[in-house]
């Protein structure tokens, strides 16, 4: 019996018509061997041929065992042999040069011998096989055939088809990967493990440079970590990517340009973050209702934006506005409802209107467990938002178990050194502050100054705050000199980031005059 014909070009194929046991290319000099005889049992399946050049063909199956000189192939040395050359095979680049002799004389009937056209269409071939070379060096395909059928094609001299066949296969592939790293990416946000999330989204960023979901995850992830330079930097090439793709996505646009501007809110750069929160709109004004959802969002990073900066009256209209639409297209039920509650309800604490704002932080909190979960993350902003307003309204004891509720979620999901970790440090020591334990304030206050100041440049509207509430503290203390020199650099700092007209400016001159006074 003897190999099908199939089986001979499956044996041929697997091994690029190398030699498996010298690993020569052999091209037709080849024969397809039966590792065991048929005549001692050996079938005519796949598993029983390796391919040997005529040499090494000669060795295996004229070896007399009469006058025994050197050592046999055995059959379990052959099978090794075999399906060790064909495992490397799948990781070694092909030498396509060893697969097209008829090329050539292609060429030389196309030029009739002329002497420069023949160097001209070298050159030109050449460079294409380089490139195929270079191709098939990164291939990382996993499908085999792909690969065979593509060698085939080489051998034939269709380097076109070849190309296509390893593209495609590679595209295919890598698109897949891709995929299932992002997948693994949110699996470990989901389960707050940013860093392992982190990796993940890189890999799939590397795999397909040019997916912004790819890019914006990690963005987003970063942001997560407190490393908000580095998210602004992936969400600004997110956009970019986005707004020079062939078809760019408005939405996608709008939701990663605001998320920048809230980036910018969170070091400090007020200005630039309304600067960008205004273009957006402008940008979304021009298509009147058809994008209202995207509206919404950056109304609702713009009402956090002038919370910050002490323009409640403006705050609250722009997050009630993006309620208004998130509730129309989202129902009540829905994660962007609970962070517009948990925002408006300390809005509404600022400008006392207590109960108003008891009944949008229960409310978030509600949410907040019916949606997801009795622990995660958001309810570390209720919880905040909630000790704030018991501190306003003297209810002291339920103010401290709320913000240390909050800080222990808040170690649990982000760490001790996150930008959000010194807010929450910062909120226990106004609470010690108010009564009148100025020591232990000041213990809170210089933990939420050393995180921000790590976190943050110096001149940066958080610093200053800490820097005034650490010199007030002081002051009450009666350490006017110590208090005199933070109240100074807090001032400069205040009046640097914030508007004119924010009270902390006016909290701080007023604190420094009097420790000035105090010092004479």
């Amino acid at each position: 019996m003897a190999f099908s014909k199939e089986t001979k070009t499956k044996a041929l194929l697997a091994s690029a018509r190398h030699c498996c046991v010298c690993h020569r290319y052999k091209g037709i000099k080849l024969e397809v061997h039966h590792i065991i005889p048929t005549e001692k049992g050996g079938s005519d399946d796949f598993d029983n041929t390796i391919t040997l050049c005529f040499d090494c063909h000669c060795n295996a199956g004229h070896y007399n065992p009469n006058h025994p000189k050197g050592s046999k192939y055995s059959p379990e040395e052959l099978r090794l042999a075999r399906d060790e050359w064909h495992n490397s095979l799948k990781k070694r680049p092909i030498v396509i040069s060893e697969l097209y002799p008829n090329e050539f004389k292609k060429i030389l009937k196309k030029t009739n011998w002329s002497p420069l056209d023949i160097i001209k269409i070298i050159e030109e071939k050449q460079q294409k096989i380089n490139e195929l070379e270079e191709l098939i060096l990164e291939y990382k395909g996993e499908n085999i055939d792909t690969r065979n059928h593509a060698i085939d094609e080489l051998k034939k001299g269709n380097l076109k088809k070849a190309e296509e066949l390893l593209l495609t296969d590679i595209k295919s592939t890598d698109v897949k990967k891709a995929k299932n790293y992002y997948g693994l990416g949110l699996i470990k946000l989901i389960e707050h493990k940013y860093n392992n999330a982190l990796s993940s989204f890189l890999q799939s960023h590397e795999i397909d440079p040019q997916n912004t979901q790819y890019i914006k995850a990690i963005g987003q992830t970063y942001s997560f970590i407190g490393c908000l330079e580095k998210a602004i930097y992936y969400y600004k090439k997110a956009l970019f990517v986005e707004e020079n793709s062939d078809n760019p996505n408005l939405s996608v646009i709008v939701f990663t340009l605001t998320s920048i501007g809230s980036l910018y809110r969170s070091i400090g750069k007020y200005d630039k973050a309304n600067g960008i929160f205004k273009k957006s709109l402008k940008f979304l004004d021009k298509y009147k209702n058809k994008y209202e959802v995207e509206k919404a969002f950056t109304l609702g990073h713009l009402g956090a934006l002038y919370y910050e900066r002490a323009e409640y009256k403006k705050a609250q209209s722009c997050l009630e506005e993006a309620l208004a639409v998130n509730i129309l297209h989202h129902g009540f039920e829905h994660p962007e409802i609970i962070d517009i509650y948990t925002v408006l309800g300390a809005v509404l604490d600022k400008r006392e209107d207590y109960i108003q704002s008891l009944i949008y932080l229960m409310e978030a909190k509600n949410l907040s467990n019916t949606i997801l979960g009795k622990e995660n993350p958001t309810l570390i902003y209720i919880l905040n938002n909630l000790g704030m307003l018991m501190l306003n309204v003297k209810n002291y004891e339920e103010a401290l178990n709320y913000i240390q509720e909050s800080l222990k979620l808040n170690i649990k999901y982000y760490g001790n050194q996150h930008p959000e970790t010194a807010i929450r440090y910062n909120n226990i020591g106004l609470v010690w502050d108010y009564r009148n334990k100025f020591r232990r304030a000041i213990k809170y206050y210089q933990k939420a100054l050393t995180i921000d100041t790590n976190n943050f440049n110096r001149i940066h509207p958080k610093v200053g705050k800490r820097l005034l509430n650490l010199g007030q503290a002081y002051l009450k203390l009666g350490k006017y000199e110590k208090a005199k020199n933070l109240l100074i650099e807090a001032k400069q700092i205040l009046k640097s980031t914030l508007p004119k007209n924010h009270p902390e400016i006016k909290w701080a001159n007023t604190a420094l005059k009097k420790a000035k006074q105090k010092c004479t």
